[in-house]
């Protein structure tokens, strides 16, 4: 009776399959199996009446023109750091049709981008800070400059959590960065900023630099942007920039329950 019931048991796991994703376990000398199934998602369609809405050009919604020029000004102040890459560099190709973004394509062209940038972290950096903070912002526009992926860490005035982490761990002030690529965890934003370039930025991975010249390297050597650099001019533009916004400087308590309840 074996063969029989095996040709059934194959039968009927054919049948079952066009219907059910499974998978099955047997455990050593016994008989029984355990069978997790998952059924297949229904198809998507749209609701019955519901009609698609028309394309229309990008608008600043109204009552927010405020909030989006105040924005944009803190940018226009820092003379745009951190909107571009470390050595982007834009050409005009021959479009050949590969696959992969390009801003454009038009008569047969399309542009190209290119940047110079140093080696990648294997580790997530973090770095807690707070958005209304000056010496704040310097790190973030360093980080957007390298193209790194940082951990923010939000610690503003009366947050309870990742401030008293950081302060637990010996910060004095904000930003504190932590690096499990190196172990190394400190303040001070412009010593952020060098050690963020001298570590991930273009000097990293000149092979013409050794590794004390590359330590003894100035900011020029190291390509940091002037509006990062040690001096008047970029702490002046960055207490401009928190003062136009003046955002992000006090925790405030989650509506996240009150919406709940409503």
């Amino acid at each position: 009776t074996r063969p029989n019931n095996m040709a059934a048991s194959m039968a009927a796991s054919s049948a079952l399959s066009a219907h059910v994703l499974g998978r099955c376990t047997a455990k050593s000398r016994r008989t029984a199996f355990r069978c997790r199934a998952v059924q297949e998602p229904a198809s998507i369609s749209a609701p019955v009446g519901f009609v698609p809405p028309e394309p229309r050009k990008f608008t600043v919604a109204q009552g927010s023109l405020g909030r989006v020029v105040s924005s944009a000004i803190p940018l226009v102040l820092r003379g745009g750091t951190g909107a571009l890459i470390s050595g982007w560099f834009p050409s005009i190709v021959r479009d050949d049709g590969a696959p992969g973004y390009s801003m454009f394509r038009v008569a047969g062209k399309k542009l190209k981008e290119a940047s110079a940038l140093g080696p990648r972290p294997a580790k997530t950096i973090e770095v807690f800070e707070y958005e209304g903070s000056p010496y704040c912002r310097k790190v973030r526009e360093a980080a957007a400059v390298l193209d790194l992926d940082v951990l923010f860490r939000p610690c503003p005035s009366g947050e309870t959590f990742w401030r008293a982490i950081a302060k637990a761990e010996g910060a004095k002030t904000f930003p504190y960065v932590k690096d499990p690529n190196t172990g190394l965890a400190f303040c001070e934003s412009d010593d952020i900023v060098e050690y963020l370039f001298r570590n991930y930025g273009p000097a990293a991975s000149d092979t013409f630099l050794s590794p004390e010249g590359l330590r003894d390297a100035g900011p020029a050597t190291l390509e940091i942007p002037m509006m990062l650099r040690r001096g008047g001019i970029t702490n002046l533009t960055c207490y401009a920039a928190a003062l136009v916004r003046l955002k992000g400087l006090k925790a405030r308590p989650s509506r996240a329950a009150a919406a709940a309840a409503a």
